[in-house]
């Protein structure tokens, strides 16, 4: 059996502008597992999916905290 892994992240703002209102699924963004390579997450934003290399996913965000 496989499993679907994926963690939804609510949406602050798209394109700069402030998301209003009551919380909308269809604008979270996702980030799931890859089907068979753990090294690998897949990003689904709108129903584009971006699949890269975890590691740097992780240094990104963390250099994008640190300005």
């Amino acid at each position: 059996m496989i499993r679907k892994i994926e963690t939804r992240l609510r949406s602050y703002e798209i394109n700069g502008d402030e998301v209003k209102g009551l919380p909308n699924d269809a604008d979270d963004l996702i980030v799931a597992a890859h089907w068979n390579r753990n090294e690998f997450v897949v990003i689904d934003f709108h129903g584009r999916n971006v699949t890269v290399a975890a590691r740097d996913l992780i240094k990104a965000i963390e250099n994008a905290q640190n300005h």
